[in-house]
């Protein structure tokens, strides 16, 4: 897929640029802060939240996932959006759709029948081992073809890695899909790969970046 950049980007020139429409990030540059900077470029400025259109500039936004972090989305400039905080905190791990849902019933009462049925489905997908993502995001990347430079003697005392593990165990399947560079270098997943890799897990789902290169 292609991720949003601002309109004629051109990066520091030095460890980030963009080459034939492409955003060259050097390793050791943080893609999460990379990404948060990104958006409130393309999307900040002085604007109405997108949920109860107050009037917000960027230094009192937060950073919305409209398909939440804990059902797959990814944090790229297309699942991102300045919102409020108050807005952020109350929408929690809803979709922008279900939060916008929410708000309505929540006008008329009607909030807690709301959300006693939005965790049945919510439950549900969990079961059925289902993110909350476009379809045509996703792919299926062998693990043996994913770049990795960070190793860990012992992942297991890390609590990120219980966190993956855990929830696995629970769901036989990963929260979220890794996130890849064109080329297969890893951006976000790692505690993800590492346990795919202990336990022999061939493919994982993954959203691959066609404009995002990463250089070493």
């Amino acid at each position: 897929m292609i991720m949003d950049l601002p309109k004629n980007y051109l990066g520091n020139g030095r460890d980030i640029f963009v080459e034939n429409n492409i955003l060259k990030i050097h390793k050791n540059v943080p893609f999460r802060k990379l990404v948060y900077e990104l958006t409130y470029e393309l999307k900040g400025g002085k604007h109405k939240c997108l949920y109860c259109n107050s009037i917000i500039s960027n230094n009192k936004a937060s950073l919305d996932h409209l398909y939440p972090q804990d059902f797959g989305g990814p944090t790229i400039t297309n699942n991102l959006l300045p919102c409020c905080l108050k807005c952020n905190n109350e929408k929690s791990n809803m979709t922008a759709k279900e939060y916008k849902n929410f708000l309505v019933a929540k006008k008329i009462g009607q909030q807690k029948g709301y959300l006693k049925t939005l965790q049945k489905r919510k439950d549900n997908l969990r079961i059925s081992n289902r993110y909350q993502i476009p379809d045509e995001w996703l792919c299926e990347y062998g693990i043996s073809n994913i770049l990795v430079l960070m190793q860990l003697d012992n992942p297991e005392s890390y609590s990120k890695y219980h966190k993956v593990r855990d929830f696995y165990k629970k769901y036989g399947y990963f929260q979220k899909p890794i996130l890849l560079d064109r080329n297969g270098f890893l951006l976000d997943g790692f505690y993800t790969v590492l346990y795919a890799k202990k336990h022999k897990i061939p493919f994982l789902k993954a959203i691959k970046l066609d404009n995002v290169e990463v250089f070493f």
